[in-house]
């Protein structure tokens, strides 16, 4: 059995592993922390992926909460290296057993001591690695090298008992960051896609049997090319970027080349192809014939806000976007093949901490699109979070402008 450890958007991460995995992969086992899996799961799963933060395989249970008991099964497991030192750690996650996990947490430090003074029976140095946190963050696994030393162990608390899992492979944060802060053109300015979500939302539009590597996909609001560069790396045969801002198509085109002519970053083959065009997407149809795949963008979100603003205000920066959404997707209808798949991020302002939902539902129905249910028929109702238009919110607590992810085909 392996398990997933999801990200801060659990539903959001619940929906890329369905698409990842397959319609017919069982995620029921599921809590917002994790999800336990008896499938296959790829070799380059953990790449893949924008919304998981570990993957790794169960290798022991415990009935009770007996701290040598399960040191035991750590240190059984342990795959060491043959020499140096050996660095180790625990992370608890709930399963199912909300108070189950809580006393689980309170003896972690009592595991990791007991399998600290196991491992010290080898004759080789230990260091039992922490954090403030009763998870250890893929930075922390990633900056002490646990998976290739003595192992971060991943201890999930469920109605049965301690499931004791092995991380396998973490999220690679310094890659992301590089994407994301360390390319050539970033604009603050008119908003900043992160590439995890853009990830997340590659990867939502080739569930429905979109094969990426001979597939098109069309950002129309590419801005500084985020989607372009994930839907490169995800192997799809051909991006096209469209933007409004001649600046926003000459920052994609220098990200894109920077992300191409890096060695680090693989495109699956030199077929791969971008085109760039200036163009709003209620003229696109007339510059680019062909139809497209999928379309996987972020709209416009509106002007940036301070949080002070009125209801006034905020009704009339709606009302514009309304409009100018509308007759986007009307002519957007045109440009997507019959079986293909959309996946947008729409604004959601936030006033006084609650989420404004715009009638972004009604507004595609009229466009010719069908909004298609996001979660997996197999997880667990309360794990079932959409918003008003069957979306999925993504948004931060600091935040006035949260983003509501739609996915959508023709009708």
């Amino acid at each position: 059995m392996h398990f997933f450890i999801l990200g801060s958007h659990p539903s959001l991460s619940l929906a890329e592993l369905q698409a990842v995995l397959g319609k017919t992969a069982d995620l029921s086992r599921a809590t917002e922390n994790v999800v336990l899996f008896d499938g296959e799961v790829p070799a380059d799963l953990q790449e893949r992926l924008g919304g998981t933060i570990k993957i790794g395989k169960i290798v022991g249970e415990q009935k009770k909460l007996y701290p040598a008991g399960i040191a035991e099964v750590i240190v059984a497991n342990a795959t060491l290296p043959t020499e140096g030192k050996i660095y180790f750690g625990v992370s608890v996650y709930n399963g199912g057993d909300y108070p189950f996990t809580n006393e689980l947490k309170k003896i972690a430090e009592r595991i990791g001591l007991e399998a600290k003074k196991q491992f010290k029976e080898t004759g080789r140095p230990v260091r039992f690695v922490t954090s403030r946190e009763p998870e250890l963050s893929s930075v922390i696994v990633i900056e002490n090298s646990l998976v290739e030393t003595g192992g971060e162990w991943v201890l999930i608390g469920t109605k049965q008992g301690v499931l004791i899992g092995k991380t396998e492979s973490v999220q690679n944060y310094k890659a992301w960051s590089k994407r994301d802060y360390g390319r050539p053109a970033v604009d603050p300015k008119s908003g900043m896609l992160p590439p995890k979500l853009a990830r997340i939302m590659v990867n939502l539009a080739t569930s429905y049997k979109l094969q990426a590597t001979s597939s098109t996909l069309l950002d129309p609001f590419c801005g500084s090319g985020t989607v372009l560069m994930e839907a490169l790396l995800c192997g799809f045969k051909k991006v096209i970027g469209t933007d409004i801002s001649a600046k926003a198509i000459a920052d994609s085109e220098k990200n894109l080349a920077f992300l191409t002519n890096n060695k680090s970053y693989e495109t699956n083959g030199a077929d791969r192809t971008y085109k760039l065009l200036v163009s709003s997407a209620e003229d696109l149809s007339k510059r680019v014939s062909e139809p497209v795949d999928a379309i996987v963008t972020e709209t416009y979100l509106g002007p940036p806000l301070k949080g002070n603003e009125s209801p006034e205000s905020i009704k009339t920066i709606i009302d514009e976007l309304m409009e100018m959404y509308e007759r986007s997707f009307k002519a957007l209808a045109k440009m997507l093949k019959t079986d293909g798949m959309a996946v947008v991020a729409f604004p959601v302002f936030i006033k006084d901490k609650k989420p404004k939902f715009l009638p972004i539902k009604s507004m595609l129905v009229r466009s010719g699109f069908e909004v298609v249910a996001p979660l997996p028929a197999s997880i667990p109702p309360i794990m079932r979070v959409a918003t008003p238009n069957n979306g999925l919110l993504y948004r931060r607590e600091d935040q006035h402008v949260g983003r509501e992810i739609l996915i959508f085909k023709k009708k």
